[in-house]
């Protein structure tokens, strides 16, 4: 596990320097996954693939902001990333592609690669990534955590920090692939706007 750490952050700093923004989200995806757990089912190596997606998921911008997120897979794709399986490459290739849409595309190499497990794995883990960076859309790290409930039809994202910057139709374009992935209805709770 700290091979991949260091090579995550090699490549993290190679293209991003310092940038608070990616490793803000990091943690962010770390809380959301936390607290969903009885929801998803994943596994604690899908945790960290998370976080590392996260890690890098903005890479792509130091080649051009343009079509950034194609740059990004191509790198995590290229990267030799030593202790990462060929699976878990193509996982985070994918969730570093497709962090800013509607959701994933079966033309991308990658993904299509996947048994159809992996696949459904890597739709959970995009769902909670997308929701982690659209709380830091702003990159101002305003939001400072996440605390999450839920029963089985409605899960509650109680929010702390600064507040949330971004608007409604982005928070809910955000929201999208997490209430499809989950089957559930999201909603978000600013508790700064009080």
């Amino acid at each position: 596990m700290q091979l991949r750490a260091e090579q995550v952050a090699r490549l993290r700093w190679s293209f991003l320097g310092d940038d608070p923004h990616p490793g803000h989200v990091a943690r962010l995806a770390a809380q959301l996954f936390d607290g969903t757990r009885a929801l998803h089912g994943l596994q604690e190596l899908d945790r960290e693939l998370l976080q590392h997606a996260a890690a890098l998921h903005t890479i792509g911008e130091a080649l051009a902001l343009r079509r950034q997120h194609l740059h990004g897979a191509y790198l995590v794709e290229n990267a030799e990333l030593r202790g990462f399986d060929p699976t878990e490459t193509a996982i985070l290739a994918t969730l570093v592609r497709f962090h800013r849409s509607r959701g994933i595309s079966i033309d991308h190499p990658p993904y299509a690669g996947l048994s159809a497990t992996d696949r459904r794995r890597t739709e959970r883990l995009l769902a909670l990534l997308q929701v982690a960076d659209g709380l830091d859309r702003a990159h101002d790290q305003a939001v400072t955590g996440v605390e999450v409930r839920h029963d089985e039809e409605v899960v509650e994202l109680a929010l702390t920090g600064g507040g949330l910057h971004v608007t409604e139709a982005e928070l809910a374009r955000k929201l999208r692939l997490f209430s499809r992935a989950f089957d559930v209805e999201v909603r978000v709770h600013d508790l700064a706007a009080r």
